[in-house]
């Protein structure tokens, strides 16, 4: 129920503010993957990278609701080893993109104390950059007990 209404609440412009009110449970984690910017972006703008950038603004929604809701862990789904088939283009765009939006989380993530954590499978993968901008990212916002911890999955996946 929780998810379908921020389905539905996410194709509104701007924030996302939905409370726990009339929810009959709160789960603990929420996990989403973020697929189909690029089809967003050509349908919306006739650009399919500028859909990536909004894909991150939603993720900012995503962890504002769960911070609003109580939910206690949030995974997003954000770059699988399949997308390493992409162009060149797509990916050095995606990984620029990482470094931005990771600047991004870093402030939302201290201001709430948010903890974020990088999970990959194949993260040797990564950019050196990017690599650097997850580690400081996990550094700065360790915490003991936080209200949310965001895992990042970035250039995971279990097949070879």
């Amino acid at each position: 129920l929780a998810m379908r209404r921020f389905r539905r609440l996410s194709r509104i412009p701007g924030p996302v503010r939905v409370t726990a009110r009339g929810l009959s449970t709160v789960p603990r984690h929420v996990a989403v993957i973020m697929d189909g910017n690029r089809r967003y972006g050509q349908k919306t703008v006739g650009n399919k990278l500028k859909g990536h950038a909004e894909g991150g603004q939603r993720l900012h929604d995503c962890v504002r609701w769960c911070l609003d809701t109580g939910v206690q862990h949030l995974s997003a789904f954000a770059f699988s080893t399949e997308n390493w088939k992409r162009t060149p283009v797509e990916i050095n765009y995606l990984m620029r993109l990482f470094t931005t939006k990771l600047e991004e989380i870093k402030e939302i993530a201290l201001k709430e104390g948010v903890a974020v954590r990088l999970c990959a499978s194949d993260k040797d993968r990564l950019p050196a950059h990017v690599q650097r901008s997850f580690e400081d990212l996990e550094a700065t916002t360790a915490s003991a007990n936080p209200p949310l911890t965001l895992n990042l999955c970035v250039s995971y996946g279990g097949q070879g």
